[in-house]
C-alpha cells in the first residue's frame, strides 16, 4: 500500500471525528469566560463588564459564595455580582454592550441580571442599592429591556444618559432619578400601572421619612446651568469622570407637590432646547477663543 493511501485512512477517521463533534464542541463553553453561540458564530463573554478607570478601593462580592474580591484596572465584574466603592472612591466600569457606568464614593450597586447576544440584543437589570450612579447607553434598546432600579422605582432605559442617587438625608429616604439624554420611562414597580415617559431635564425626587409607609413623589426639572454641568464633554472613557447628581437635601416639612406630566414634559423639553443652544454657542466661543489666540500668537512672531 502507497503512503498517500495510508495516510488517507489514518486521517478520515479524524476528520469525522472533528466534524461529529463540532456541533457539541460549539455548545460548549470556551474558556473560563466566554461561550460560543453557534447561531451568531460568535463567542461571547460571560462577564457583565470590565473596570476601565478606578480611583480608591472598590470590591465585588458575591452572596452566594460570601467572596469578595478587589477591583482594579481591567477587573472584570459578573452577573449577581454586588459592587461596592468606598469613600472617597470613583470607579468607571463598561458593560460589554459599551454602556459605561459611573459608581461614586459609598456606593453600592447589585447586576441583577444580565443577558448578552448582540449590541441590539440584550436586557439587564442594575439596582442602585445605596450611592450615586451615572449611566451613558450608547446604543438604544428595546422597551423593558433595560433596567435602572432604587427602592421600588425602575428607570426604562431607551438609548441614553442617566443618574440615579440613593441615599438616607436628613433621617428620609431620599431616591432621585434624571434623564440628561435620550429617552426613559419611569415607573413605580410597587404600583403597576404608574409610569411616566421622561424628557431630557427630568428629574424626579421620591422621599420618605424612616417610618413612612409609602414616598412621596415629586417631579422637578434640572436647572440649565446644572445640566450644562452633567453633561460635560467626556474627552475619553479611560482617563475621566462626568460629573454625578448632587443629593437632594429634604427640607424637615417638605411635601409632595407633583407636576402634571404634559406640564413637566413641555418645560423638560423647553430646558433641553436651551441647554442645546448654549453648548452649541459655548463651543463656537471656545473655537473663536482659540483661533484669536493663535492669530495673536503669530503675530506677534
Amino acid at each position: 500500500m502507497s503512503s498517500y493511501y495510508r495516510i488517507s485512512i489514518y486521517f478520515l477517521p479524524v476528520v469525522f471525528l472533528i466534524l461529529g463533534s463540532s456541533d457539541s464542541f460549539a455548545q460548549k463553553e470556551v474558556g473560563k469566560d466566554f461561550t460560543f453561540n453557534p447561531e451568531t458564530s460568535t463567542v461571547i463573554p460571560k462577564y457583565a463588564g470590565k473596570v476601565i478607570l478606578s480611583k480608591g478601593r472598590s470590591t465585588a462580592y458575591d452572596a452566594k459564595s460570601g467572596a469578595e474580591r478587589v477591583l482594579g484596572k481591567n477587573s472584570k465584574v459578573y452577573k449577581k455580582e454586588e459592587i461596592r466603592t468606598e469613600g472617597k472612591t470613583f470607579l468607571k466600569i463598561r458593560l460589554i454592550d459599551q454602556t459605561i457606568v459611573t459608581l461614586g464614593p459609598k456606593t453600592r450597586i447589585l447586576v441583577e441580571s444580565f443577558k448578552f447576544k448582540t449590541a441590539k440584543d440584550r436586557s439587564y437589570s442594575i439596582r442602585v442599592l445605596r450611592g450615586k450612579f451615572r449611566g451613558y447607553f450608547r446604543h438604544k434598546s428595546d422597551p423593558g429591556k433595560i433596567k435602572i432600579k432604587a427602592q421600588s422605582y425602575a428607570l426604562g432605559i431607551r438609548g441614553t444618559k442617566a443618574l440615579v442617587n440613593n441615599n438616607t438625608v436628613a433621617g428620609q429616604q431620599v431616591v432621585q432619578m434624571a434623564l440628561l439624554t435620550g429617552q426613559a420611562i419611569m415607573e413605580n414597580e410597587s404600583e403597576p400601572g404608574q409610569k411616566m415617559n421622561l424628557k431630557p431635564g427630568s428629574h424626579f425626587i421620591a422621599y420618605k421619612k424612616r417610618m413612612a409607609e409609602r414616598f412621596n413623589l415629586e417631579q422637578r426639572l434640572l436647572k440649565r446651568n446644572q445640566m450644562l454641568k452633567l453633561l460635560a464633554t467626556e474627552r475619553d472613557d479611560k482617563t475621566e469622570f462626568k460629573p454625578l447628581l448632587n443629593y437632594h437635601q429634604p427640607a424637615a416639612d417638605e411635601s409632595s407637590s407633583q407636576l402634571q406630566p404634559d406640564e413637566a414634559n413641555s418645560r423638560a423639553k423647553n430646558i433641553a432646547e436651551n441647554v442645546k443652544q448654549e453648548e452649541s454657542q459655548k463651543s463656537w466661543k471656545n473655537t473663536l477663543k482659540k483661533l484669536n489666540q493663535r492669530l495673536k500668537e503669530n503675530n506677534s512672531n
